[in-house]
């Protein structure tokens, strides 16, 4: 059932990514057009996107922990007495590694680099857009969607891979950070 939930996880982050990705590119039209008649600087409309992305990936963890509650109650209800207590499903979050990646309990550390993910995967997911109005790609959306996929999975008091996965959310928002101020350096040139 755990194995099932975490395909399902990450099938449902890379559709979800896909479909964040695709609002403001360029493929049959030229959105950057009605963009810049909004009264919203782009940079502006650039951070309302990065925000909704964030606030996506929180509600698809909010599902995904929902789904997994849903089918431990199911568990509980038709499981034999003598498997249950009233810890089984706490300690199902901590025996198992995605269930306790998606909610990690105590665990600080994985509660600060789950938000790190998701700010930084919404400021990601952002850019891609945003550069490809600017004809150009990013590959920072797939680098870190990649990293995010394959080191999700992560045990009780992994404080190195938080500090790595909080070394690689930084290279992410300095990656974002360079591409905003390097479109001001090409307009002031431009001028």
């Amino acid at each position: 059932m755990m194995a099932a939930t975490n395909v399902y996880f990450r099938i449902a982050l890379a559709l979800l990514t896909v479909v964040l990705c695709l609002p403001g590119c360029m493929f049959k039209s030229n959105t950057s057009y009605t963009l810049r008649r909004l009264s919203v600087s782009e940079r502006a409309i650039f951070f309302h996107q990065a925000t909704y992305n964030s606030l996506a990936y929180l509600i698809l963890m909010a599902v995904q922990l929902t789904v997994v509650f849903g089918l431990s109650q199911y568990y509980l209800a038709n499981a034999p007495v003598e498997c249950i207590s009233n810890q089984t499903i706490a300690l199902a979050f901590y025996r198992n590694n995605f269930l306790h990646s998606l909610l990690p309990l105590e665990d600080i550390g994985l509660w600060i680099r789950n938000g790190l993910f998701m700010i930084a995967y919404g400021l990601a997911v952002a850019e891609f857009p945003y550069r490809q109005r600017r004809h150009k790609f990013s590959t920072t959306v797939i680098a870190f969607g990649i990293y995010m996929i394959l080191s999700f999975d992560q045990s009780i008091g992994q404080r190195f891979h938080v500090i790595t996965s909080a070394i690689i959310v930084c290279m992410v928002v300095g990656d974002v950070i360079y591409c905003l101020i390097q479109k001001d350096e090409e307009v002031a040139e431009d001028a």
